[in-house]
């Protein structure tokens, strides 16, 4: 179990619509906690913006490790060419409406079953953060 962080990230390759992120069932991956009808959320923004170019081109995580607690560099390869002109968006969420469901991809996922209303919106593209194919954040 993490130590409760004091914010949570969502990362979208969709502008939110309204105020707030709906629960959604999550289409991909197949862990029980990823079917669940939720808001999912990172403890990790680094995770969340790398979580939200897979969704966008597909692919998987990757990482070089200096030692199995602590990545020195975590990355993704995707299975289509990067859109570098997609933007991305990531959520800044509270934490208050969300529950712990273990570790995913070097960080923490958490899921919201009501309706969570983002504290911070921030945009950017994918090209601000790609280098050759390959994307280190």
């Amino acid at each position: 179990m993490e130590v409760k962080p004091q914010f949570l990230y969502h990362g979208s390759t969709r502008k939110l619509c309204g105020e707030l992120l709906i629960p959604a069932k999550y289409p991909f991956g197949t862990r029980p906690e990823n079917s669940l009808h939720a808001v999912y959320a990172t403890s990790s923004k680094r995770v969340s913006i790398i979580w939200s170019l897979l969704r966008g081109h597909g692919g998987r995580f990757v990482r070089n490790l200096d030692d199995d607690d602590n990545p020195i560099e975590i990355y993704a390869e995707c299975n289509k060419p990067l859109n570098a002109s997609m933007p991305i968006w990531i959520y800044t969420l509270p934490l208050e409406s969300f529950q712990e469901m273990g570790e995913f991809a070097w960080a923490y996922q958490y899921a919201s079953f009501t309706p969570v209303r983002p504290i911070i919106t921030e945009n950017f593209l994918v090209k601000n953060i790609m280098d050759m194919g390959r994307f280190t954040i």
